[in-house]
């Protein structure tokens, strides 16, 4: 059995705990959702039947009018889903069902991604077109040296405080392995700035990426928040403020 990355459980209570503030401060999946749209209305014409999986803020409005029939999912029961789905390696649906399914931000955080991959093309009829934007593993490189360096100096060793994220040279061969054609893949670095790093991790937090692998993590104390701080500004900082990359990968694909 394939051990978890990720704990589901804690994942959806995070997502609901900070859904207020995750309204507030959505404009990393208001990007996917552009990003989505637009390669949707360049690649596909008409759409009959439409799967939506994830949070799209109110871009959402624009998805919806693509397709006549419509479905939208997530892991947290939110106001404007159809259904919930614990992840997107469990759909409810039989297979060809769609025309377009689209997925925004939210496969990086699947435990079995090859399985979530196939059953995208498992619902998918032919010729339908996938449309995924993820999380990739440049992101919040900043943030992950630094946790690094403080995590050598107090305790002499290393911790995932970070979730690991998908290299984009590995979706190609996984797409094609899953029965899809016509992979293309972009990706493009957004450059955030933050006064301070409690703002920063405040700011994470209610977008979602607080820490939810499976694997237990040494907490953080204030101590380490300092040296992480200190290394932060000494090595990712400009105009007084500190840096932030985000990495968003952005796949389609054509089911075989």
């Amino acid at each position: 059995v394939q051990p978890l990355i990720f704990d589901s459980v804690k994942q959806k209570e995070n997502l609901e705990r900070f859904y207020t503030q995750f309204i507030a401060n959505d404009f990393l999946y208001k990007l996917g959702a552009e990003i989505i749209f637009d390669c949707a209305l360049r690649s596909r014409g008409e759409v009959n039947d439409l799967l939506l999986f994830g949070y799209f803020g109110q871009s959402i409005e624009n998805l919806w009018n693509l397709g006549s029939n419509v479905r939208h999912g997530f892991i947290s029961l939110l106001p404007t889903t159809s259904f919930q789905c614990s992840e997107e390696d469990v759909f409810p649906f039989t297979v060809s069902n769609f025309d377009l399914a689209c997925s925004n931000l939210s496969l990086h955080f699947v435990n079995h991604v090859p399985l979530a991959f196939s059953n995208y093309k498992k619902i998918l009829r032919k010729d339908g077109l996938f449309i995924a934007t993820m999380v990739g593993d440049y992101s919040l490189f900043e943030l992950r040296e630094a946790f690094a360096y403080a995590d050598e100096k107090l305790y002499g060793g290393l911790f995932s405080r970070i979730m690991p994220m998908i290299k984009a040279e590995s979706l190609v061969n996984l797409a094609n392995r899953s029965g899809f054609r016509g992979v293309v893949i972009h990706t493009e670095t957004v450059k955030l700035q933050y006064s301070s790093l409690i703002d920063m991790l405040r700011d994470l937090r209610q977008i979602g990426f607080s820490n939810f692998l499976a694997s237990p993590v040494t907490a953080i104390s204030k101590n380490f928040l300092k040296i992480v701080s200190e290394y932060y500004w000494q090595n990712y900082s400009s105009n007084d403020r500190l840096n932030l990359s985000f990495n968003i990968i952005t796949l389609s694909a054509v089911a075989q």
